[in-house]
């Protein structure tokens, strides 16, 4: 058994040599005892070195790993996965000096860790999204009651200005007082629909699914992915029983759990 299959196994590297400079990438790696047991003694696993390797710059980034990552990125609380989703696509040499120059200064103090700061960075206008919350997050956001994993998901996808701005000019009037808090926003707006989602929820929650008893966590748990719209109206045709004296055949706890999944209408179909 070679250092690397106490990692990865055979099979997989097999697998790995046949994609581009999969070959030359493996035998870097089976040559370098250093390197692979920095990764063994530092918890990383088969897929961060796979999410490592992968694409350009692939020896710097292991190199960059074995030399800086014990005293740089560990102290502050970050993980060999934080690590491999920060280098994952371009910039990420500034990713990782941005991390070790700001982060326990700005982004700890405030609540953020490692998997907050890999989340934010990981897509375009990363430097614009850590700029944000460098500005605005301590008077914006947290005092609304938001943290620093609502922030990470709510700019992980495109429209996070907007989505910031929405929540700064109307969260704490519109869907606090509903109950709503940082969590449910951050996934209600995490896909795409986000702005028909929220006006739904300011418009016609009150009036419908609150009175059912649908709490403001499992109204943003139906909400947050497709057929949305579908699953509402679903809710609102046929959860209340046509004889009033019958009680719903479901709890909105059972139902939520049934209608977020991706069967959802088979398994309605199915049970009635």
């Amino acid at each position: 058994m070679t250092s690397l299959e106490k990692i990865i196994s055979k099979q997989e590297i097999e697998e790995l040599k046949a994609k581009p400079l999969g070959g030359q990438k493996i035998e870097y790696l089976e040559q370098n005892d250093e390197l692979i047991n920095f990764f063994l003694l530092n918890d990383f696993n088969k897929y961060h070195i796979q999410q490592i390797i992968h694409g350009k710059n692939w020896k710097e980034k292991l190199e960059w790993a074995r030399k800086n990552f014990k005293t740089v990125l560990e102290p502050m609380g970050f993980t060999g996965y934080h690590y491999s989703q920060i280098v994952v696509n371009a910039g990420w040499l500034e990713k990782l000096e941005w991390a070790r120059e700001n982060f326990e200064d700005l982004l700890k103090p405030m609540g953020f860790n490692g998997s907050h700061y890999s989340q934010i960075v990981r897509n375009a206008d990363w430097e614009d999204k850590l700029d944000w919350a460098r500005k605005n997050f301590k008077t914006v956001l947290e005092p609304m009651g938001f943290k620093g994993y609502h922030y990470s998901q709510i700019v992980v996808n495109a429209g996070w200005l907007e989505k910031l701005e929405w929540a700064r000019e109307n969260f704490e009037d519109l869907l606090k007082p509903m109950g709503f808090n940082g969590y449910h926003y951050s996934q209600i707006v995490l896909g795409k629909g986000w702005e028909e989602k929220l006006e739904w929820v300011c418009n016609e929650y009150k009036d419908s699914l609150m009175i059912m008893g649908f709490s403001p966590s499992q109204t943003a748990k139906i909400i947050k992915g497709k057929e949305w719209e579908q699953k509402i109206n679903w809710i609102k045709n046929n959860y209340w029983p046509k004889d009033e004296e019958e009680k719903p055949k479901y709890t909105p706890a059972q139902l939520t759990k049934i209608i977020t999944k991706k069967d959802w209408q088979q398994k309605l179909k199915n049970q009635n």
